[in-house]
């Protein structure tokens, strides 16, 4: 009878443990339906008539204490001494930062356009001042105060002054053009019969038309990889172990070689064989069937085509999924919600347990044990002589029970000592005289207290 009672006794402590748990991580909502709450908020307002009413301060109040110093992500209403013309306030970065209201939202350009005035409305300066466009927080581009523009550089020469590659698709017109290097023409016409061409004069650059010879056009070639025949030809070819150009000087004739790569051939064209097996390669990667073998990185890759990602049930010392199994884990793990024990249906606390719950419990007859995370009953046998039972170091939350059980009387007690600079209900030990008497303590993170002997 009097372990059934000390059993229920358990029972009835854990169950209270349990719900002083889930209340700690409860929500709250103020207002209207109490009763439903948004799973994802910490704390709810509802009401078809009421609303949120902030905080109201004078302007110097955000640089006094306390408000000078509030964390970021804090709002506020400022408002002045007659408590009229309120704005919002947030705190960012360490700086209170006004809000800005409609009507001067208004006034800022929108990133989808505006509706404009051309006579009133521009992007600029009203002041000697550039107006700079940065893309990525670099200088993009710049319009002086004297309404030169800069393109890659921040002091412009000219009304439009570009440092770096342009590119026109148009027609360019220009009274006069100065280059300072190269020029590159692309598109230009083709053209069999004209002779005039563009020369320029090393020393001042500028450049001249010149008329040259028709005969400069043809059969004309100085030396083309060696070979200087005025009817060049190129061939293809396949000889070599590596790409090459082979030339017959004599006759004019290149030869490009692409070999066909195979034994001693490790660059050039693929066979068709060669092809076909990388086509045959080529396969679409599919889920295979949940494997319920560990494996040491969870997932592999298999089947008859070998494009099956195949994951595998986790155990003590290997990653992987979860099966309808028996199954171990290894690890430590953390549940944000609740959990429940056997039953399908969703807890109503942190921890529900549909059954029986089973306990580390263990017999102790030698005297200087140290209790460890592994241990919850300690059952000290002490019809031999008296024991001492060593705490572990505080933990906060930690729970044991000890036990005097055996016919050691009161001439052979049993001491429960806490480690280091820990305390049992405020002494060094606690002794246990009486057989078949026990003590139920838990730990703060600093000292050891009996909840229940």
């Amino acid at each position: 009878m009097n372990s059934f009672l000390r059993i229920a006794a358990r029972v009835t402590f854990a169950a209270g443990l349990f719900i002083v748990a889930s209340k700690a991580n409860a929500q709250m909502k103020v207002g209207d339906k109490p009763y439903s709450i948004n799973k994802a908020s910490v704390l709810e307002l509802e009401s078809d008539r009421q609303g949120l009413l902030l905080p109201r301060v004078q302007p110097a109040m955000l640089t006094a204490v306390p408000l000078n110093t509030a964390p970021d992500g804090m709002v506020v209403v400022v408002e002045d001494a007659a408590k009229q013309n309120q704005v919002l306030y947030l705190r960012k970065n360490g700086t209170w930062v006004k809000l800005a209201t409609l009507d001067e939202s208004a006034l800022n350009w929108n990133r989808a356009g505006n509706a404009v005035n051309e006579a009133t409305d521009f992007i600029g300066s009203t002041n000697s001042a550039a107006v700079i466009v940065k893309t990525n927080n670099v200088e993009a581009m710049r319009v002086a105060a004297d309404g030169r523009v800069g393109i890659g550089n921040t002091a412009p020469t000219e009304k439009l002054d570009v440092t770096g590659n342009t590119k026109v698709s148009g027609s360019v017109t220009a009274n006069s053009l100065d280059i300072a290097n190269n020029v590159n023409l692309h598109n230009v016409a083709a053209s069999t019969t004209l002779v005039e061409v563009l020369v320029i004069d090393q020393a001042t650059g500028a450049v001249n038309r010149r008329t040259m010879s028709a005969a400069a056009f043809n059969t004309v070639v100085s030396s083309f990889n060696g070979s200087s025949i005025a009817a060049q030809t190129l061939v293809a070819g396949s000889g070599g172990t590596d790409l090459n150009i082979a030339t017959n000087a004599a006759t004019g004739e290149h030869t490009v070689n692409i070999p066909t790569a195979g034994t001693g051939i490790t660059r050039g064209l693929l066979s068709l064989a060669d092809w076909e097996k990388l086509q045959d390669a080529q396969k679409q990667m599919v889920a295979g069937v949940f494997s319920t073998t560990a494996d040491a990185k969870g997932l592999s890759i298999g089947g008859t085509d070998n494009n099956e990602i195949i994951l595998h049930a986790a155990d003590a010392t290997n990653p992987g999924g979860v099966s309808t199994a028996t199954q171990a884990f290894g690890g430590d793990k953390n549940f944000a919600a609740n959990v429940t024990v056997g039953n399908t249906t969703t807890g109503n606390s942190t921890l529900n347990v549909d059954g029986s719950v089973a306990m580390a419990i263990k017999t102790v007859a030698t005297s200087g044990y140290t209790l460890n995370d592994k241990d919850n009953t300690i059952l000290a046998n002490a019809t031999a002589s008296s024991l001492v039972i060593n705490l572990p170091a505080a933990a906060v939350g930690r729970m044991y029970t000890i036990k005097k059980i055996g016919t050691g009387g009161i001439d052979h007690d049993v001491t429960v000592t806490p480690a280091g600079t820990a305390l049992i209900e405020g002494g060094a030990n606690f002794v246990i005289y009486n057989d078949w008497t026990f003590i139920t303590i838990q730990s703060d993170g600093t000292n050891w207290y009996i909840i229940r002997k």
